[in-house]
């Protein structure tokens, strides 16, 4: 009945009615009038004026004569619909409306639903929301400050409309059917953008290591810890399998956008020798200032990961001013340690296995041990020597780097804070640093690395 009332709304109501009328008045006598009215009055209803319709020349006749009713009406069996000049028979038409009155099985109000190859996704009340919901996919993949030149999917996507959802009344009256939910604009992109998570396994292989297979599917050692509940990261060997997830969103979302950036232009640094500071050490005498320029760039991404850039104009809003400075040539005298070393943080307990010393790091192996301590615990140097460097050094965050002589040399890295100077020479077990998790660390912890003259050694072996 559904599909009688969405095709017959889709010709020009009052049209129809009038044509319909008319034609089936002249040729096939009252009975079929009637049944003609009932029709006519559902779906609109008719000019009153009917005495006229014949004379009239005003309204936009509908082209019946290739006009196929037996398709529109869905009519099967010995119920047949004459077309043109052929005899329609009033019992049979009769029959095709016998509920024709059911509300209950009309449902004049379209959802819109949003489909994906084909398959529908979503179901919005209006195409407005429908339409607000592949605005709003594309918006998350998109900078602030981007202007979007394109943006197209790698999927079909099609907003649809269709009335043969379920409502409530529906689902109350027919207690085999479910309602059918039609979800708001900010869940259904959370929806769609989030996809299916399909379970898959990963066998362990040669130099594998917890760290690296977390970072080769793109989770953390957490994560993975927590996907392989009651697995042992410390007796990982060759053949384990870990079971993971991976997330499958039902679009993938290629943008092609314009930024507005600036950009620092970096100073140069002219240094001079001087014999009052030590090797290594460095005074400047006048700052640099960095210069600054602004720069169109367009981006291609992925799913809001950048795979090509290029840059389409720039232009110089400050030029960089010279840095000067001083750097010394005087050999620092290094305080001689015992030769042995304690541990710097009282303990010898890894925070994991991923921070034993050679641990894959990638294509790099892990040069010290991460020493399980507590945010803010005490750092202490695990020899007397000298300060030879104390700051902030990348990866390592805030690091303090200590010789003790005969070619002997320890780090401490991710520090919270630092209790020394470059030239300050210390005592064994003096505090130098408390622990923190500056630069690349997961946790807190101390890094440290023991260098014998000049090659990293495993730490373990000395403390």
């Amino acid at each position: 009945m559904k599909e009688i009332t969405r095709k017959l709304r889709e010709l020009s109501l009052k049209d129809l009615s009038e044509e319909v009328l008319h034609r089936l008045a002249v040729s096939s006598g009252v009975g079929v009038l009637v049944v003609a009215l009932i029709c006519c009055s559902f779906i609109g209803g008719f000019d009153s004026d009917f005495t006229s319709i014949q004379d009239s020349k005003d309204y936009q006749r509908v082209a019946l004569a290739d006009l196929d009713f037996t398709s529109i009406f869905n009519i099967s069996g010995e119920t047949e619909v004459a077309q043109k000049d052929e005899e329609i028979e009033t019992a049979e038409v009769k029959s095709a409306f016998g509920d024709f009155y059911d509300a209950s099985n009309i449902d004049p109000n379209a959802v819109s639903i949003i489909t994906i190859n084909g398959q529908r996704i979503v179901y919005m009340r209006t195409a407005e929301d429908a339409q607000k919901v592949i605005e709003g996919i594309i918006a998350r993949y998109t900078e602030g400050n981007s202007q979007i030149t394109s943006a197209t999917f790698a999927e079909t996507v099609e907003i649809i409309e269709a009335d043969d959802y379920v409502t409530a009344e529906m689902a109350a009256e027919n207690k085999k059917v479910t309602e059918t939910y039609l979800c708001q604009v900010d869940e259904a992109i959370n929806y769609i953008m989030n996809g299916t998570s399909q379970p898959k396994t990963y066998t362990v292989q040669s130099g594998d290591t917890m760290w690296d297979i977390a970072k080769k599917n793109g989770i953390s050692p957490y994560e993975l810890a927590e996907m392989n509940p009651g697995f042992n990261a410390d007796r990982l060997s060759i053949g384990d399998v870990l079971y993971l997830y991976e997330v499958h969103p039902f679009v993938n979302v290629t943008t092609v956008e314009v930024a507005t950036e600036t950009e620092s232009i970096p100073f140069t640094t002219e240094y001079t020798e001087t014999a009052d500071l030590y090797k290594g050490q460095s005074k400047i005498t006048s700052y640099g200032v960095y210069g600054s320029k602004e720069k169109q760039v367009e981006y291609v991404k992925q799913n809001g990961v950048i795979v090509s850039s290029q840059v389409l104009s720039e232009t110089v809003l400050s030029e960089p001013v010279t840095q000067y400075a001083q750097v010394g040539t005087t050999t620092m005298p290094i305080r001689t340690g015992s030769g042995e070393l304690i541990s710097p943080v009282g303990s010898t307990q890894l925070s994991s296995a991923a921070g034993a010393y050679g641990a894959g790091r990638g294509s790099r192996r892990h040069k010290g041990v991460d020493l399980k301590a507590d945010c803010g615990a005490p750092i202490y140097s695990s020899d007397a020597g000298t300060v030879i460097f104390a700051g902030y050094s990348g990866s390592y965050g805030y690091i303090v780097k200590i010789s003790h002589g005969n070619g002997v040399e320890t780090r401490y890295a991710h520090c919270q804070s630092i209790l020394v100077s470059y030239g300050d020479n210390v005592e064994k077990g003096q505090q130098i640093a408390t622990v923190g998790k500056t630069g690349n660390a997961t946790g807190y912890l101390c890094h440290f690395e023991v260098l014998i003259n000049g090659s990293n050694v495993n730490p373990m072996n000395y403390i």
